[in-house]
């Protein structure tokens, strides 16, 4: 099974805009300065397609992260840092406590969003409806080999 990642940015006005995967890393990664995301917190949306031998989707998976911006558009690394720490927290709590569900939820209350179903059917609708549309051949877009 092939897994392909595609992100997409969703605006101020719900509008969900694909971006190609490089610029998406560049940007989580706090290598991209860009203007307009200067001090605010963007929406963003991560799908994971499974794909079977055939190139046919048999899971779609989206995460919908939330990414904090400096005042000169970069990402806010402090930011990332503080989302790090808490999934530290997360998973070094001991299991049979609550504190591993208190961080999850003190990290998704700041760095997750939750769709609307507009926004989730223009995901739906983003997804290639053809096994040629999946292109399996850019290595930087395959999550496995």
């Amino acid at each position: 099974m092939t897994q392909v990642l595609r992100c997409y940015f969703v605006d101020e006005y719900d509008r969900v805009r694909r971006l190609p995967l490089p610029h998406y890393h560049r940007l989580t990664a706090g290598n991209m300065v860009i203007a307009a995301f200067a001090g605010k917190v963007v929406r963003f949306a991560e799908t994971t397609l499974c794909l079977d031998g055939d190139r046919i989707i048999t899971r779609a998976l989206t995460w919908f992260p939330l990414i904090h911006f400096d005042r000169d558009g970069r990402r806010n690394l402090e930011k990332y840092q503080e989302e790090m720490n808490l999934l530290k927290h997360e998973v070094a709590s001991p299991p049979e406590s609550h504190w591993p569900e208190l961080y999850r939820a003190e990290r998704f209350a700041a760095f997750r969003w939750l769709p609307s179903q507009d926004i989730l059917e223009q995901l739906r609708e983003s997804l290639p409806h053809h096994p040629t549309q999946v292109p399996t051949h850019a290595p930087k877009e395959n999550l496995s080999p």
